[in-house]
């Protein structure tokens, strides 16, 4: 069985504001030790995905795991809490 060292996985993310869609399938992984960017022309989604990952905008579809195991990013707190 193939095991993904990502710490974090972004599957097929979506998300609209008042139905003007911003996010659309976006799959990233985030892998240990590594380091990131994430560019993009203005409106492009950057910021929408980094506050998907933080909590503070929830994606209209798509999944999110931690360390292989999905979860729900509610709120701050619940991000903080899954790492």
């Amino acid at each position: 069985m193939f095991m993904s060292n990502a710490v974090i996985e972004i599957k097929n993310l979506s998300k609209s504001f008042n139905g003007i869609p911003v996010l659309k399938d976006v799959c990233m992984s985030i892998k240990r030790g590594s380091i990131h960017g994430l560019l993009g022309l203005n409106g492009a989604g950057k910021s929408t995905v980094i506050k998907i990952l933080s909590g503070f905008f929830q994606p209209d579809s798509g999944e999110i795991l931690v360390n292989g195991k999905r979860v729900v990013l509610k709120n701050p707190l619940c991000a903080k809490k899954a790492g």
